[in-house]
């Protein structure tokens, strides 16, 4: 049972970029294997020793809290709460990637799903395919293949890591051309090729990160000021592209009309503004989990903003600010902080692994609400379930501590 759990596991990490079904069947198959497989004591015995339980219990209990305001129907308090379920999987998660089978095996079924996704959008920048997702929209020019142009960022951003693990095991490590070769391949997909606006930034803060991580202290301030200027250079020549330029705002120009639709950078100000509106009224603990929602529509939002906004506001810390206030946002924030801290007491591959999904998961939290949705909160939840499963433990275990590294080696 416990093998057939970790394989479901491994299974789910192949369908994450690819199909959103496949997650959700391989996560509750290996959910049930896990709990069949009599492994439930000894994985609370190592759970609760460990710092992502802790950040995740304590997030998902203050979000429990809120589903008792009074005036939050039940229906939509429980319907605010269970997509945060996921917080309470990392019990299961560390225990599982901490066995010789999901060891051994590591983000491999990641890496193949990707490296195929990879392939396939170069291969559409040559010849196009209909069923690619935003052919199907007529939108030729963004070659983002089995996901939206965002969220394939995201996913293609995170492919740096494994790929700068994997190779910082090699002889020569960084000192090979393949690997260079391999990081400008992901850099150009990710900031020219797909037109994910998050994702460009979070590639250029998890660069930095690597600097900072696996470059010579002696050289490390120098290789980041240089990093950063080049970075705010090529950002600017990005951003300034007619065709990138000219789309925002054209967006900006439609929402000022007083119209949302063809304008996603005009709905989020629309939410936004909504939101605050509703924050402003109950600042310190908000109205309650599965608020958002009532309180969004019932502020002069129209009938389409309605319709648009009312699932969330595209943004983490605005949704939980709105939900449970200045306290529900302070608690994101020290979820984030205190993950990062602990973060540095890992082994340098698993270090290298939480700090670049947490910066991605804080820059993401901007843009959308990546916890609250299906594929994208597995997505972080899985990956600093992988990293944190290094953290040393004193639990009774076939395996007491785990290294990344060894997840990834050949």
């Amino acid at each position: 049972m416990l093998v057939g759990s970790q394989a479901a596991l491994l299974l789910s990490l192949f369908f994450l970029p690819l199909s959103t079904a496949g997650l959700n069947i391989g996560v509750v198959l290996s959910l049930v294997l896990w709990l069949l497989s009599g492994t439930v004591k000894k994985s609370l015995r190592m759970g609760w020793r460990n710092p992502l339980v802790l950040a995740c219990s304590g997030l998902f209990g203050l979000l429990l809290v809120g589903v008792f305001y009074p005036g939050v129907p039940w229906k939509d308090a429980l319907h605010g709460l269970l997509p945060y379920r996921k917080l309470i999987f990392v019990i299961p998660l560390l225990f599982l990637f901490s066995q010789p089978f999901a060891k051994a095996h590591g983000l491999r079924p990641y890496l193949l799903a990707m490296a195929i996704t990879l392939a396939l959008s170069y291969l559409h920048s040559v010849r196009p395919f209909e069923w690619a997702f935003h052919s199907r929209r007529g939108e030729y020019w963004d070659h983002a293949i089995f996901k939206h142009h965002i969220i394939q960022n995201m996913f293609m951003t995170f492919l740096v890591v494994p790929w700068v693990i994997w190779n910082h095991q090699r002889p020569k490590a960084f000192k090979n051309f393949l690997f260079w070769i391999g990081l400008f391949v992901i850099c150009f997909n990710v900031w020219i090729m797909v037109h994910g606006r998050t994702g460009h930034l979070c590639l250029a803060m998890v660069l930095l990160w690597l600097i900072w991580c696996y470059a010579p202290t002696q050289q490390r301030t120098k290789m980041l000021l240089g990093s950063i200027v080049l970075g705010v250079a090529l950002g600017a020549f990005l951003f300034s592209s007619q065709t990138r330029f000219s789309k925002i705002a054209e967006e900006i120009s439609i929402y000022e009309k007083g119209k949302l639709e063809g304008s996603p950078t005009g709905q989020r100000l629309e939410f936004w503004k909504q939101s605050y509106a509703a924050f402003k009224e109950r600042p310190i603990l908000g109205w309650g989990t599965g608020s958002y929602s009532g309180q969004y529509c019932k502020r002069g939002a129209s009938k389409l903003s309605c319709e648009i906004g009312a699932y969330n506001p595209h943004n983490q810390y605005v949704f939980l600010a709105v939900q449970l206030g200045v306290v529900g946002l302070l608690a994101y924030l020290s979820f984030l902080v205190y993950l990062f801290v602990q973060a540095q007491k890992l082994p340098l591959s698993a270090k290298f692994m939480a700090g670049s999904t947490l910066l991605m998961l804080a820059i993401h939290s901007l843009f959308d609400s990546p916890l609250f949705v299906v594929t994208e909160g597995h997505f972080y939840i899985l990956l600093l379930s992988y990293a944190f499963a290094s953290w040393p433990t004193q639990a009774v275990l076939p395996i007491t501590t785990t290294n990344v590294n060894e997840g990834l080696r050949a």
